[in-house]
C-alpha cells in the first residue's frame, strides 16, 4: 500500500467518502475491501463507507497513518504528492531515527530516492537535523 491510497483510507475514515482514482482503485487491499468483504463500497465514482469500514481502518491503518503523516510532514515529503510504499516510509523513519535494521535494502524506485534525498539534503545543508 502507498500513501495515497493510505490517504485516500484516511479521507473516507474522516469524510465517509473519496473520489475514485486511478491509483487507488488499482490496489489489491481497496479492491479486496470493495470485491469482498463490503467494508467500502463504490457508488458514483467514489468509495463510500461500507460496514465495518471504521473498525477495520482503526485496527489496521489508524495509528499508522498518523505516525506517517507526522514523520513525512516534519521532513517536508508531502509535497509534491507523496508516491512513497508504507515499506519505504518505514524504512525512511528508520533512517531518521539511526536504527536502520533490516539488513540490505532493495529500494522500490524512485520516490524512495528523491526522498532519501530530500531529506538527506536538508541535513547538509543544516536546515534539518536527524
Amino acid at each position: 500500500m502507498n500513501w495515497t491510497v493510505l490517504t485516500a483510507l484516511n479521507t473516507i475514515y474522516r469524510e465517509g467518502e473519496v473520489k475514485i482514482s486511478k491509483s487507488v482503485s488499482s490496489d489489491p487491499d481497496i479492491r479486496h475491501l470493495v470485491d469482498h468483504t463490503a467494508e467500502l463500497v463504490q457508488f458514483a465514482g467514489k468509495y463510500i463507507k461500507g460496514n465495518g469500514f471504521d473498525k477495520y481502518y482503526q485496527l489496521y491503518h489508524f495509528e499508522n497513518y498518523i505516525a506517517y503523516y507526522e514523520f513525512l510532514a516534519r521532513y517536508d515529503l508531502l509535497t509534491p504528492p507523496c508516491r512513497l510504499a508504507e515499506f519505504d516510509i518505514q524504512l525512511l523513519m528508520e533512517v531518521a531515527s539511526g536504527r536502520l535494521s533490516r539488513g540490505p535494502y532493495l529500494g522500490t524506485g524512485k520516490a524512495l530516492t528523491k526522498a532519501l534525498e530530500k531529506m538527506l539534503g536538508r541535513v547538509i545543508k543544516g536546515t534539518l537535523t536527524l
